[in-house]
């Protein structure tokens, strides 16, 4: 799982600013701050991806704009991060994968002793897959959250949330 810093490029990272309330190009503009920070927004995100099913791809082009994660607050914030992944390994349904190949994915160590002794973390296809899976999820939730909180045309940002939420009434 993610054990390093993540960066979001292209057009996610620029969501991912406007969400935080930043605008790099426009500094002057002062902007609703939906997110805390670029990590609130990934949680959020990853969660929202998976329950309104908006996948998203890596988008680089368009627009230098790069928004790091530090390897730092991945590791301060992991538990959170491995909640929301196991939950979406666990719920997902795109890969059909048997519930017993999802409960090693999501729970096991992954771990294998080489011949001098030392372990190392390996991934099976699988991992790979629902790793990916994740952050497809994590980039569809970045584009929900933008077009519903800042690009659906209402320059309310509280409407805009009362809205967002009344979505998820269920």
């Amino acid at each position: 799982m993610l054990l390093k810093s993540y960066s979001f490029t292209g057009k996610h990272a620029k969501y991912m600013e406007l969400l935080v309330g930043e605008d790099q190009e426009n500094p002057e503009i002062v902007r609703p701050k939906f997110f805390e920070r670029n990590i609130d927004v990934m949680f959020a995100a990853a969660l929202i991806g998976f329950r309104q099913n908006t996948l998203g791809k890596a988008d680089s082009l368009g627009t230098v704009a790069k928004r790091t994660i530090n390897v730092e607050q991945i590791l301060k914030n992991s538990k959170t991060i491995q909640f929301i992944y196991r939950l979406i390994v666990l719920l997902n349904q795109i890969d059909n994968a048997p519930a017993e190949d999802k409960l090693k994915t999501a729970f096991g160590p992954n771990t294998e002793i080489v011949d001098d002794g030392e372990s190392r973390q390996t991934q099976t296809a699988l991992d790979l897959e629902e790793e990916r899976i994740f952050f497809d999820y994590i980039l569809g939730g970045i584009e929900y959250l933008y077009d519903n909180l800042i690009n659906n045309g209402n320059s309310d940002p509280i409407e805009n949330i009362h809205q967002l939420i009344q979505d998820f009434d269920i």
